[in-house]
């Protein structure tokens, strides 16, 4: 059996790679970005234009490009630790073995409506976006313990499916308090405009974990949070077909 010591060891070590792997290929994404804009302006130069210019511009474009295949090497190093087919049952227990080595003060309910449902996931970087998602805005409702429903539900496939078209996912609900039953645009904002703005730790955790679920071909929604009277994850993730 893991001991607490070994465990706060793993956390230390996941802390430094595979959250890190994700954010390496977000912040390669967003040089790429800005690589396809600097080259699509150098194609727009003019015969009259200056050639020396142009060449300049041509060049850094090539160094961003290999900045960008260094991080995108980074990540996918960080990221690339095997698949596990694991029930829901078995992740539970992990994020409670995490969450008790974390705060040991906080109390936790689990209620398991299928706990044998299979779902195929980088274990470890999947255990650590839930703890980074259940200790998110958590401060604020303290007094109400964190509570944890896993089962399995019918969900549009897709934003644009036919109506009535649903496929069949392994859904976690990890929950404080009392939370509206509007979805909070926040996890929006921070993922769109991740690098318009100086982000605090909170907010950079945040983004590791939407970009683990997001390898995962799964789905993340938030509902309240900071100024909120509770607040509520529903993680959807991809059962084996």
């Amino acid at each position: 059996m893991t001991g607490p010591s070994q465990r706060t060891e793993d956390l230390r070590q996941l802390e430094e790679t595979s959250a890190l792997g994700y954010l390496y290929n977000a912040i390669a994404h967003e040089l790429n970005n800005q690589l396809t804009n600097l080259l699509l302006a150098a194609d727009q130069f003019s015969g009259s234009q200056s050639a020396k210019t142009l060449d300049i511009m041509v060049g850094q474009a090539q160094k961003m490009g290999e900045v960008v295949r260094r991080l995108q090497e980074l990540g996918g190093a960080n990221m690339d630790r095997g698949s596990d087919q694991v029930s829901l049952s078995e992740l539970c227990d992990d994020l409670s073995a995490w969450l008790v080595q974390l705060d040991p003060a906080s109390e936790f309910q689990f209620e398991l409506v299928d706990p044998d449902a299979q779902v195929v996931v980088h274990r470890s970087n999947l255990v650590r976006a839930l703890c980074f998602l259940a200790q998110w805005g958590g401060e604020m409702q303290r007094e109400h313990p964190l509570r944890v429903r896993a089962s399995l539900e019918q969900l549009p496939r897709s934003s644009w499916a036919p109506a009535g078209e649903t496929i069949t996912m392994a859904v976690l609900r990890i929950r404080r308090g009392n939370p509206p039953s509007e979805a909070n645009p926040l996890l929006k904002s921070v993922v769109d405009d991740f690098f318009a703005a100086t982000r605090s730790k909170d907010e950079v955790e945040l983004m590791a974990a939407w970009e683990i679920v997001r390898k995962l071909r799964g789905r993340l929604q938030l509902f309240g949070g900071p100024g909120h009277p509770g607040v509520e994850w529903v993680l959807a993730l991809q059962a084996p077909e």
